[in-house]
């Protein structure tokens, strides 16, 4: 575990995602929800993409399923997601690359849409983000180590931590961020 860390509100644990997934699709738990994000990559950075189940009354997401990978093209990225019967599925997505979404789009992900991005808003994310449990599946290898190494940045002449975060170890986190946008909108819940 990394000093400064940014999420200490997670741990991996084993779930039943068929249960979660028919869960979700219960009328009678309209505030339970599936969401789904991705960031691209190419070379350096994966493409990252994220499903996850999110509980707004307990205030839990499950991640459930991730893709993370160098050098995928448009077709890979396709391919991928459906694959894992995705594809119908509306997409939140990096909105730094509107061509990449296109593309997506073009070739059948009917439903991806760019993030709403805006001045704080990886500091929104993060603090929206923080305000939840988040359980990981153990297959989701690379969500469990971005959340044990993504960390607030040092002041490079003090070796404080700053309230800026690093950039790295944050492909799957920033996929997170673009998928639950729209949470924690409502400004009154019922118990």
């Amino acid at each position: 575990i990394s000093e400064g860390l940014i999420f200490e509100n997670w741990s991996v644990e084993s779930f039943d995602i068929e249960k979660l997934k028919g869960t979700y699709r219960d009328v009678n738990r309209p505030q339970f929800t599936a969401r789904f994000g991705m960031d691209f990559g190419f070379s350096q950075d994966p493409t990252a993409f994220v499903f996850a189940l999110v509980d707004e009354i307990k205030r839990e997401i499950y991640i459930c399923q991730e893709i993370y990978k160098t050098h995928m093209l448009i077709d890979d990225m396709y391919d991928a997601i459906k694959k894992l019967g995705f594809d119908e599925c509306e997409i939140v997505a990096d909105s730094a690359q509107p061509g990449t979404i296109a593309e997506l789009k073009k070739r059948g992900l009917h439903r991806i849409k760019p993030a709403k991005k805006g001045q704080n808003s990886v500091r929104d994310g993060i603090a929206r983000l923080q305000d939840y449990r988040i359980i990981i599946h153990p297959r989701c290898v690379n969500a469990a180590i971005e959340f044990s190494n993504y960390v607030w940045e040092k002041d490079k002449m003090t070796a404080q931590l700053t309230s800026r975060p690093c950039d790295d170890f944050n492909h799957l986190i920033d996929a997170l961020r673009y998928a639950t946008e729209g949470l924690g909108r409502v400004a009154f819940r019922w118990n």
